[in-house]
């Protein structure tokens, strides 16, 4: 069972690249047929596979971390829209997928997770989302390195927003955090209780952050390929409840 203080970390890679059509049908007859007509809506195949593993993932954190059945977890949609946990323990996860990678995070206190591959800078972004602080952190950098810079403030921004559970509906400039620190802090909003934040390691290429609200002792980290994915899957019943 999941105590308090751990966060339980499912990263599964390679998603894009070893997912044949057998792993995804697999996949899609385990998920509840409301979430699987969202799924089929979404008109990008790699987006469609990024966010069928996602609803896996979070569906297997929770059943593993608590022992209650997958297809038996409890939904409720949030303030912004995040799903929530809707069962009698306090339970909160995060979900999240950049390119190749899936991630969930599940732990007894808000968690927010976030990945993102690094990549070429559009010139107005950091104005737009970084505060004067954090800017001022990323300027200091000559331009090669500012794209990695800025992905980690992204990823971190992020997972705060997301332990949040308001996303975008925030102020990006609002939310400062300093870098230079190990691990970064926050700067603002000043909040009543500690935020934690880890960088989690991937690839050279992504960076993923994770955020949680109150204390935190362990993170148990499990990597699952594709592949571990569908044997899982094998041991799960079909759901096709709506």
């Amino acid at each position: 069972m999941l105590p308090h203080g751990c966060v339980v970390v499912y990263l599964c890679d390679s998603i894009l690249t070893h997912t044949p059509g057998a792993i995804l049908s697999e996949g899609l007859s385990r998920l509840p047929e409301h979430v699987v007509r969202r799924i089929e809506r979404i008109r990008n195949h790699d987006d469609a596979i990024r966010s069928c593993f996602g609803e896996l993932l979070c569906r297997i954190g929770i059943s593993e971390s608590i022992g209650i059945p997958w297809d038996r977890i409890p939904f409720r949609a949030g303030t912004h829209g995040k799903p929530l946990y809707d069962g009698d323990e306090h339970l909160w996860f995060s979900v999240t997928h950049s390119g190749h990678w899936v991630g969930c995070a599940v732990a007894r206190s808000p968690v927010g997770l976030d990945i993102e591959r690094i990549r070429s800078l559009r010139s107005a972004l950091p104005r737009r989302v970084l505060s004067p602080s954090e800017y001022e952190y990323f300027a200091g950098f000559p331009e090669k390195h500012q794209p990695l810079i800025f992905i980690r403030q992204w990823c971190l921004k992020e997972s705060l927003l997301k332990a949040k559970g308001t996303g975008f509906a925030t102020r990006w400039r609002a939310v400062s955090i300093r870098l230079d620190n190990d691990p970064p802090l926050v700067e603002s909003p000043l909040l009543p209780f500690p935020i934690q934040f880890r960088e989690l390691d991937t690839e050279p290429d992504y960076r993923c952050a994770l955020c949680i609200f109150g204390t935190l002792n362990t993170i148990r980290i499990s990597r699952i390929s594709p592949e571990k994915l569908y044997r899982k899957l094998k041991l799960m019943k079909p759901s096709h409840t709506s």
